[in-house]
């Protein structure tokens, strides 16, 4: 039982929590404000940002041509090996040289969402390990881009 010295509001707090009755409470929550279409960048991905402007999609012709596949099967959605591994060595490069968030490579290569290009990130670092043509690739790619930026 409650102190008869205890404050009354303080001994009906008591009360009400030891005998689990419903108390009611005022919570405010903030409204954010609604996000504009065309939004800047987050910072983390300003800072990244070549310092000349680059077209990514020159690296998508590159690899064509290197790889002896059509531009348009790369960026398709099929889901063989020789396209995949295209699109590995693309957005292995474009993270590497350029710099590029997930979903900025992911639009590079005409994907809904940056969870295939995280996959194919992942996956280019083994292929690069293991497998050798792959590894020339890559250096070859990055290489063009050094030249094209001048560095």
């Amino acid at each position: 039982m409650i102190s008869q010295r205890a404050h009354p509001a303080l001994a009906q707090r008591i009360t009400a929590a030891t005998t689990r009755e419903p108390v009611a409470v005022n919570l405010v929550v903030p409204v954010s404000k609604p996000v504009a279409a065309s939004r800047p960048l987050p910072p983390y991905d300003r800072a990244r940002q070549p310092s000349s402007p680059f077209d990514p999609s020159m690296i998508v012709d590159w690899a064509a041509y290197e790889m002896g596949l059509p531009r348009a099967d790369i960026l398709g959605p099929s889901r063989e090996a020789r396209y995949f591994r295209a699109r590995a060595a693309i957005a292995w490069v474009v993270r590497h040289a350029l710099g590029f968030s997930m979903p900025r490579i992911a639009a590079v290569l005409g994907r809904p969402n940056h969870t295939t290009t995280l996959n194919q990130l992942r996956r280019a670092a083994v292929m690069r390990d293991r497998d050798p043509a792959f590894l020339m690739l890559t250096d070859k790619l990055i290489e063009r881009v050094r030249q094209e930026q001048g560095q």
